[in-house]
């Protein structure tokens, strides 16, 4: 797969802001690359993607850095840091998850050779010991992905039951009690996705949180100890930022309306 460029007239911008609704800031612009999701990293840096490549990017001043690997085809934008600070997992172009030190050096492959795309979306946050991903059998992206969690100690994978829609963006809460992920199991009308929760190893589908809105992949599970920061990616319509509770009935609280972002050209 070719990764996405930017067209030509256009430009890249990487935001960050305060949690809380503050100004955010433009960290950096580009017309020569399309980086795509940013994640705090443990120093303050961000790790973003780019032209099938994971970068580094201190949002206080200067440009992109790429982080030396090798080994690694090139990824998409789905990456997630490591919770002890030295690794980054990503998602590829084969298909395949793989672990990718910070420091650099070889990156190493997770995912087994089962016949299905892995797309990473959420590592376990007490130990980075498991791994949430959507699964697509057969190469399909047409195909309904399905929830898959994935122990790095032995192997194992684990197929929670989601309900019969398609589902993306697994993540864990803070806590690793449960996982947060969009589902069109919920929806009443074709593409409506809905964000339920689940524990990870409960049965049935899961229970929709109260929000009545069409929901993307891009929501980030807010972390303690976080730079009480956001980051804020290039969208292809105006969108909303908006906070939602892990558990109980708690109000969502929206935090900044994004201006319009920028298309970027689709996959060749």
């Amino acid at each position: 797969m070719t990764p996405r460029t930017l067209r030509h007239g256009q430009r890249c911008e990487v935001w960050t802001a305060p949690a809380d609704g503050g100004q955010p800031e433009l960290a950096f612009v580009t017309a020569e690359t399309l980086f795509e999701a940013p994640n705090w990293l443990a120093d303050g840096r961000l790790l973003l993607n780019g032209g099938g490549r994971l970068w580094f990017l201190a949002p206080d001043g200067g440009g992109p850095e790429p982080l030396p690997a090798t080994g690694l085809p090139p990824v998409n934008n789905d990456h997630v840091p490591a919770p002890d600070g030295t690794a980054a997992f990503c998602s590829a172009d084969d298909g395949h998850i793989y672990r990718v030190p910070l420091a650099g050096g070889a990156a190493e492959r997770v995912t087994h050779d089962d016949g299905a795309r892995h797309f990473l979306h959420g590592v376990s946050p007490a130990d980075g010991g498991r791994l949430a991903y959507v699964e697509i059998h057969d190469g399909d992206v047409r195909r309904r992905g399905r929830l898959a969690i994935l122990d790095l100690a032995d192997g194992a994978v684990a197929l929670p039951d989601v309900g019969d829609g398609h589902c993306d963006g697994p993540e864990f809460t803070p806590d690793g009690a449960w996982i947060l992920l969009n589902t069109e199991s919920f929806g009443r009308v074709a593409g409506h996705a809905r964000p339920p929760r689940r524990r990870p190893g409960a049965r049935g589908p899961g229970r929709p949180c109260r929000l009545g809105r069409r929901a993307s992949q891009d929501r980030g599970v807010r972390r303690p100890g976080d730079h009480e920061r956001q980051q804020l990616g290039a969208r292809q319509q105006p969108v909303r930022v908006r906070r939602l509770p892990d558990r109980g009935r708690a109000p969502i609280r929206r935090v900044r309306p994004l201006r319009e972002g920028i298309q970027p050209s689709p996959r060749q």
